[in-house]
């Protein structure tokens, strides 16, 4: 669930998607955020609270740093970003050592 949803007040504006983090920004948490704000935008583009012609604004605000990542994107731009993680989501044999310790199946799983 994302943070904050601003819905524009008139047609003009566009919506804009804000997650707040914490801690330090680095490229390997960009991606896994990014990640998530995407589904989010997908999310109203597929709602349809987002018409398809219009732009949404995406920010990640570091908030210990003070700082923000923004990018504003189309339903295009989401589904290809998106489409390049389907063949590893849809790839169970794939191993994210990373995770294991924190995955809810590490009792049962057996790799």
């Amino acid at each position: 669930i994302p943070d904050l949803i601003i819905k524009p007040l008139n047609q003009k504006d566009t919506f804009e998607i804000w997650d707040f983090k914490t801690g330090a920004l680095s490229e390997e948490k960009l991606t896994p955020y990014k990640f998530q704000l995407y589904c989010y935008a997908y999310g109203l583009y597929s709602l349809g609270l987002a018409t398809l012609d219009k732009k949404i604004k995406l920010v990640l605000c570091f908030v210990d740093e003070e700082r923000k990542v923004e990018e504003i994107v189309s339903k295009d731009i989401v589904e290809k970003f998106l489409m390049t993680f389907i063949p590893d989501l849809n790839d169970p044999s794939i191993l994210k050592i990373d995770h294991c310790g924190n995955c809810t199946y590490k009792q049962i799983c057996q790799k």
